[in-house]
């Protein structure tokens, strides 16, 4: 069959494209730079600031609401009773898949250490001091940084582990960020600790990621990196830039940081799309824009490529998958609310020269009444916080009117984002295409998500709370990472299966200024035994009626069940009239409309997770419609239009 013959081919051809499209340029950044560049350029530890010293008047002319925020904070962890980080509830993720028990305690070591910090900066008085040796002790003592659910399935995790992960990087980052703003309180005290710092974290991270190359995030091994690795690379580089005094050492971390980065941008999508979706776009292009930040920085300009086409286009993504205020599409494992901190996105945006993603964090910085909020603080707070604090007088002078286009269409990661009007009034829909092994991965190649006038009406659920079984081969047994929890159809009683093979084809934009959508072949998504070759899938935008058109046509070799079309949605559907079904969205009462043979079955599905209920509330609704029609051939559309 069709699958069977070309599904080694698509193997291969994926593992080097990543998607169906273009990927990024080759080596981007180490083209842009020679090592021997690099060594005269890159700045040496005793002449590198890159953000204001204790003392600096930037600290002094804080606003009295960060000062006072700062402060409070510091004071919670006065006389601070650290958390305990026992054996046990770090085999609680091998024995029960819980990652928060053991998690809490790790994570509110280091929001203490780094809330107690940047208070001491502020005051400057050390009366914060023994709080914040009492807590980097603590941590250089802890056996592993390596969190469980990343520590490869070892119950206890043994000293001489030289793996880093996320929050190992991240410990590596906030360390270093401390020593820089108070080594010299530290030294009145005692040199050992500024020794001590600079031990563990070479130890730990700096020594382990020159050495290695088998870091599956790096991009050396056959397995494509992800969001791990401009994360894990904006820490690295922190460490090295703010605590090494070896200049050679220096040089030749930060050229194979370069070299890491290059591996993850190779084999990025053109379009600049993340797979990953909008809550990942924060740690992944983001995160590479740390990276980004720190090197134009440490190399005074002499390492800089924010005007290649691929780092604009990863930006500007953001952007063009919001839908409006913290809605945004959210495709993969990510949350349809979001709350990316806007100075993050008006620095990026402004380093691209690119004036809508300026003006969308304006507005969203105007919407949240962020002028005595602090930017987002979790550790490590350098790379991002105080950066973002700097900006404050020129993202509220920022006038442009935030604005979109009508559609925006990612080829090579295979979506179209289209609306009905420039502003948020009216219908938008997002549909993807792809294939069903994209990091984070939802077995979803053919869902789409509908708003209108900015509020929900059909939905990608999203993803609840990590847990063991989630990164594991039962991951599909998840009902949120299943084809029959989005609005997909099921065939033959077949769900789509995990897998890169396992894609859309013939992915085209349909645009005629009226219109907007795309077309594609999803039949590649479904295994062999669902006996359905072609599955066409058109979805339209049409501005002029004020509709969104559904149409599937297939053909199939066998039928063994009914063919069913899920949709899932954020409110509780009516059914009004045969053929009929009315969903308001407390906006508008919208219809979804279909044909009077379809059987219907409404069923709410309860949400007990914490992470789902804090975006849908209590409940969302899947509504299943079966075919009444026999044959093999076929062809249904769906229509969606206000009442």
């Amino acid at each position: 069959m069709k699958k069977q013959f070309t599904a080694e081919i698509l193997v291969l051809l994926c593992c080097m494209l990543n998607v169906t499209g273009q990927t990024g340029p080759r080596n981007l950044l180490t083209s842009s730079i020679t090592k021997d560049n690099l060594a005269f350029a890159l700045a040496e530890r005793d002449e590198y600031t890159p953000t204001p010293l204790r003392g600096d008047s930037f600290w002094e002319n804080l606003t009295p609401g960060f000062t006072q925020e700062i402060l409070e904070d510091g004071e919670r962890y006065l006389g601070h009773d650290w958390p305990s980080l026992l054996a046990r509830r770090y085999m609680d993720f091998d024995i029960d898949g819980d990652r928060s028990r053991y998690g809490s305690r790790y994570h509110g070591r280091r929001h203490a250490l780094s809330d107690l910090v940047l208070a001491e900066i502020i005051e400057d008085e050390g009366r914060f001091m023994d709080d914040i040796i009492n807590g980097i002790w603590l941590i250089l003592e802890e056996t592993t940084w390596v969190v469980p659910a990343h520590s490869g399935g070892d119950k206890l995790h043994e000293r001489n582990d030289v793996f880093v992960d996320l929050f190992s990087a991240e410990t590596a980052a906030l360390l270093a960020w401390t020593d820089y703003y108070l080594g010299d309180k530290f030294d009145a005290v005692t040199p050992l600790i500024r020794e001590r710092i600079y031990d563990e974290v070479n130890r730990r991270v700096l020594q382990s990621m020159l050495d290695h190359e088998d870091f599956w995030y790096m991009g050396y091994t056959e397995r494509i990196p992800n969001n791990w690795n401009p994360w894990i690379v904006s820490n690295w580089l922190t460490a090295l830039l703010l605590l090494e005094e070896d200049q050679a050492r220096r040089v030749e971390s930060t050229w194979k940081a370069l070299d890491v980065l290059d591996r993850y941008l190779n084999h990025h999508p053109a379009d600049g799309g993340c797979d990953e979706g909008p809550g990942y776009w924060g740690r992944a292009a983001a995160s590479l824009f740390d990276c980004l930040f720190l090197l134009e920085d440490a190399t005074d300009g002499a390492v800089d490529v924010f005007d290649e086409p691929l780092v604009k286009n990863m930006g500007t993504y953001i952007y063009k998958i919001h839908i409006d205020e913290s809605w945004f599409v959210n495709f993969a494992d990510g949350s349809a609310i979001n709350h990316h901190d806007p100075r993050t996105i008006f620095r990026i945006g402004r380093a691209i020269g690119d004036r809508t993603m300026m003006a969308m964090a304006s507005e969203r910085y105007s919407q949240l009444a962020t002028d005595d909020r602090l930017p987002a603080s979790r550790p490590p707070f350098g790379q991002r916080m105080i950066p973002n604090m700097q900006i404050d007088d020129d993202i509220r002078q920022f006038t442009d009117q935030y604005q979109h286009e009508l559609f925006y269409f990612f080829p090579d990661l295979q979506v179209l984002v289209a609306r009905e009007s420039l502003g948020q009034e009216g219908l938008f829909m997002a549909i993807k295409g792809g294939f069903n092994d994209e990091s984070h991965n939802h077995n979803d190649v053919g869902s789409f998500v509908v708003f209108a006038d900015g509020k929900p009406l059909f939905i990608d659920a999203g993803v609840g709370e990590y847990t063991r079984k989630t990164f594991s081969p039962e991951r599909y047994d998840i009902w949120t990472m299943q084809s029959a929890y989005h609005n997909l159809p099921t065939l033959n009683g077949e769900m789509q299966k995990d897998g890169r093979e396992y894609r859309a084809e013939n992915f085209e934009l349909i645009n005629t200024g009226r219109e907007t959508g795309v077309s594609m072949d999803i039949s590649g998504a479904w295994p062999d035994y669902a006996y359905t070759p072609v599955w066409i899938r058109s979805m339209t935008l049409d501005r002029r009626r004020g509709r969104i058109e559904l149409v599937d046509e297939w053909q199939q070799e066998r039928q063994l069940e009914r063919n069913e079309w899920h949709f899932i949605t954020a409110f509780e559907p009516e059914v009004t009239r045969k053929g009929e079904i009315t969903i308001s969205n407390g906006s508008s009462d919208y219809t979804l409309s279909f044909g009077r043979h379809f059987s219907r079955e409404i069923e709410e599905v309860i949400l007990e997770d914490r992470k789902l209920q804090r975006v849908w509330g209590d409940s969302i609704w899947r509504i299943t419609l079966t075919t009444g029609k026999k044959g093999l051939k076929g062809k249904e559309k769906f229509i969606i239009s206000e009442k």
